[in-house]
């Protein structure tokens, strides 16, 4: 996986890729395609195309597969042409700075300067972002809400703990483009369960100015998508599928296949906190006794979520054992013995529905599948 800026530009048809900017082991995925188009950059001046070769692309939840020509000489590592934007680019607002993907996913706009370089601009002190408008949260809900702040440009929007202690509130971790005199919008979850009325200028977050925000990714890790679709397809157990619809499951995994793919994933939009009772002191027990095997599996799974960044090492005064539970069919399970834990954190109680209610909603679906989540 490489990060990288590229550029959109409507005055150009392909969408092309330096050499530098490919990735590890590109020459064995090149197109075997003997006529290459003829490019010319805005003087007229003929570019040398090398070969084509397809990556993949991710932004903002958007992903796609693309075809780009590859040259030796470039002024911006990537750029992506007309070919491009007419298929992917729903919208794009300039005095917003953003751009609107075919999925309805929208990412940030860098702005450039005609010589190509990408603006700096002056780094201001962190600004408060306040409430705009007087606003009543209903219990355990997340609701947008209308701020300002003192900054103008991209920004971006970090929780305010103070908002949390007082009243039980947490503001979403955001990226922003803020216009001098306008109000833009930010999530804030209410934790409460009572409603929770925040006044007009109560301060929820703070904003710090930002400028390179890497806002799109080409990957080197799926430039065979259909070799990666196929792969998780042989993973699947299909045997109970009736012939008349294995043709259409095997799309719908196929077309889903980025999804199954075994990638563990992780969002710091909140904070979770485990409330415990008054009094409690910290529990912190020792390791179990575990077998050779046992410890060597605790070991390739502890390094596989580091790797993932889903778990960082911890210093805590805090710390439950590690349990290995098999499956039943007899692969190890990574379990966590949280029962003491467990034994001394405040209950929240929610509403459990009804099985007859969850049963009468699957109404006269045909096909049932079973998913087995990859951690958790």
């Amino acid at each position: 996986m490489r990060l990288m800026k590229p550029t959109l530009d409507t005055g150009a048809g392909l969408s092309i890729i330096r050499v530098d900017a490919l990735p590890k082991g590109w020459e064995m995925r090149l197109h075997p395609r003997q006529h290459l188009p003829h490019i010319v950059d805005a003087n007229e001046n003929p570019i040398s195309a090398r070969g084509m070769i397809t990556l993949r692309l991710r932004s903002g939840g958007f992903a796609t597969d693309i075809d780009f020509v590859f040259v030796q000489r470039l002024a911006v590592p990537v750029l992506l042409g007309t070919s491009f934007i007419n298929r992917h680019v729903e919208a794009l607002y300039p005095r917003r700075q953003r751009v609107r993907w075919s999925t309805d996913a929208s990412v940030p706009i860098l702005s450039c300067t005609v010589r190509g370089k990408r603006e700096r601009r002056r780094s201001p002190r962190d600004a408060t972002v306040r409430l705009a408008q007087r606003r009543v949260l209903p219990p355990r809900s997340r609701t947008a809400m209308l701020v300002t702040a003192d900054l103008a440009g991209q920004i971006l929007v970090t929780p305010y703990n103070r908002l949390n202690k007082r009243h039980r509130c947490q503001t979403a971790r955001s990226l922003a483009v803020v216009v001098p005199g306008q109000r833009f919008s930010v999530e804030v979850a209410s934790l409460s369960d009572e409603p929770v009325c925040l006044r007009k200028g109560t301060d929820i977050a703070t904003g710090s100015p930002v400028h390179d925000v890497d806002c799109l990714l080409v990957t080197d890790d799926a430039a065979s998508p259909a070799a990666a679709a196929e792969a998780v397809l042989d993973q699947v157990d299909l045997s109970g599928v009736p012939d008349r619809l294995l043709p259409n499951v095997q799309a719908l995994i196929r077309r889903h296949a980025y999804m199954l793919d075994g990638t563990l994933g992780s969002i710091d939009a909140t904070v979770h906190r485990v409330e415990i009772q008054p009094g409690t002191i910290p529990i912190r027990q020792q390791p179990y006794r575990a077998g050779h095997h046992a410890r060597d599996m605790i070991r390739d799974e502890v390094n596989r979520m580091l790797e993932a960044k889903v778990v960082r090492p911890s210093t805590s005064e805090w710390a439950s054992p590690v349990v290995v539970v098999p499956k039943k069919d007899g692969s190890p399970r990574f379990c966590v013995d949280y029962r003491r834990l467990n034994a001394v954190t405040k209950k929240d109680s929610y509403p459990i529905p009804r099985m007859e209610d969850c049963i009468d909603s699957l109404g006269d679906a045909r096909v049932f599948s079973t998913l087995d989540c990859n951690a958790g």
